[in-house]
């Protein structure tokens, strides 16, 4: 995630978690955090379990230049750009922009210009699982009558087989 949005938005000094108590970081940047997460509506059937994740992003510009107000709405709409269809390059499905918005609810930003930027997504905890060992993937095969049934197993196609 850090990487994706370093390398789309150009200029950034810092793309990342926010950092201690006593560190600082060098602006433009972008803070990310995960602010929570509920089961998600569907179940993929792999034995995985789907959460909705609900991700923040803070673009904080700082206020020394007169246009830092323009150019942290720029950085706020190029990210809701990006997050478009965004699965980072993993097994997740894609992000969903809940937001984006002027942000003054952290105090530790006060003196800074700063939006945030609210997307949800799809992500999947635990190990995938295939409940029949006796039965690998790919295992399933057609058959068409009347050639069915014992003495007939040579008729059978498995779906790549099919046009």
């Amino acid at each position: 995630m850090e990487e994706t949005i370093a390398q789309a938005i150009p200029g950034l000094h810092y793309v990342g978690t926010m950092p201690g108590l006593f560190e600082t970081i060098a602006v433009p940047g972008i803070v990310l955090e995960l602010a929570g997460f509920e089961p998600a509506e569907h179940d993929p059937g792999t034995g995985e379990m789907a959460i909705e994740a609900r991700f923040e992003a803070r673009a904080i510009v700082g206020t020394e230049h007169d246009d830092h107000l323009h150019v942290v709405a720029f950085i706020a709409a190029q990210l809701a750009l990006l997050l478009r269809l965004q699965t980072w390059g993993i097994e997740v499905e894609p992000a969903q922009l809940v937001r984006a918005e002027p942000d003054w609810s952290r105090p530790e930003l006060d003196g800074l210009a700063a939006w945030v930027i609210e997307w949800t997504q799809i992500i999947y905890l635990g190990v995938e699982e295939w409940p029949w060992p006796n039965q690998p993937p790919g295992s399933i095969v057609w058959g068409f009558s009347p050639d069915t049934g014992p003495g007939s197993e040579g008729s059978y196609l498995p779906p790549e087989a099919m046009e």
